[in-house]
């Protein structure tokens, strides 16, 4: 199991910030490979075997169709949680001048920097006071 778990496997990496395992982006596993660790694990917990591994409450919540929040971001990658936070929380005019962003997310795979969009057409649109929720 922790071969699996670990990784240079490349299904899960550990998030440096909080040190919980989360899925990686641009995994090149597919959705069978991924029912089976969870199959694995819940025979585990069915079984009382301990793993080590730290997944997020969001994972449970997920699995139990319950709503995900801003807090459960905030457990899993404090940085960006925090981020986002004084985004939201951030009350003047000048919004657009201070945080220069727009409606994307950077991120590295295999070593490639890559851009997408969070909304339809988001490079093109500024965060700002109006749209920031």
């Amino acid at each position: 199991m922790q071969l699996v778990l670990d990784p240079s496997y490349g299904m899960f990496e550990q998030v440096s910030g909080s040190r919980l395992v989360w899925f990686r982006k641009g995994s090149m596993a597919d959705a069978a490979e991924f029912r089976l660790v969870g199959i694995i694990v819940g025979l585990a917990i069915f079984n009382g075997v301990l793993l080590d591994v730290s997944f997020p409450r969001a994972l449970y919540k997920k699995l139990l169709g319950l709503p995900v929040g801003l807090t459960d971001l905030i457990e899993l990658d404090p940085d960006l949680g925090r981020g986002l936070l004084r985004v939201l929380e951030y009350g003047h005019d000048d919004m657009e001048d201070t945080f220069c962003l727009d409606f994307t997310a950077q991120y590295t795979e295999f070593g490639e920097n890559k851009t997408i969009e969070l909304i339809p057409g988001g490079a093109d649109i500024e965060v700002g006071q109006g749209n920031k929720r």
